[in-house]
């Protein structure tokens, strides 16, 4: 591209360094500013949704529960609320595809909360069954929207599950391939699974 300078009185560029410099010159693209700011404003509203339901989706609830247990004594479900809000308030509702009577909505401010019950018979068989969750943020009160929901599955058992320990004054490795000596006196050890307690409660 060529620069001229004039000093003194002004003068005349000739006509075809003017069409020349027209060519010459890169023009710049035209920004219009409505245009940019009905882009932005969505895009924003958006950023404020996308922090408003930050933990919304992925792992931040857990159900767990201290199966298997035997029909007719206590399982206790357990769920940890990792969601973050600086006003926390709850609303968690847990049911029983196959015991709708034992359906459960829990209100609280609290990230962890505990419903124990118990399955009686004759209903309740042995096997799996399904635990279904969902966990509601509340504002002033009323459920505003759904942070979770969790499916799981848990174990009823109708028969005590424990193990028998065998103890021997004989050689570990003997004992532990089963071999153990008739000369000698055996000691037999039975343990119970009993996660909640029930069993050692008094009467």
């Amino acid at each position: 591209m060529r620069i001229l300078f004039s000093f003194g009185s002004p003068k005349e560029v000739p006509k075809d360094d003017q069409e020349k410099n027209k060519t010459e010159t890169p023009s710049l693209p035209s920004v219009d500013l409505l245009d940019s700011a009905s882009v932005l404003i969505p895009a924003f509203f958006i950023l404020l949704l996308c922090s408003y339901f930050e933990g919304a989706t992925g792992d931040v609830i857990e159900l767990e529960d201290d199966g298997p247990v035997t029909i007719n004594t206590p399982i206790t479900f357990t769920v940890k609320n990792f969601y973050k809000t600086i006003n926390p308030s709850y609303e968690y509702r847990l049911a029983f595809t196959e015991f709708p009577e034992l359906d459960k909505t829990i209100i609280s401010n609290d990230s962890e909360i505990t419903y124990k019950i118990i399955f009686t018979s004759p209903k309740a068989k042995e096997g799996y069954y399904d635990v279904y969750l969902q966990v509601w943020y509340c504002a002033s009160g009323a459920p505003a929207h759904l942070i979770s929901n969790v499916l799981s599955s848990f174990y009823l058992l109708e028969s005590l599950v424990g193990c028998i320990y065998v103890t021997q004054n004989i050689e570990r490795i003997s004992l532990e391939n089963w071999i153990i000596s008739t000369a000698l006196p055996v000691n037999l050890t039975a343990e119970i699974y009993d996660p909640t307690g029930f069993l050692t409660q008094p009467t």
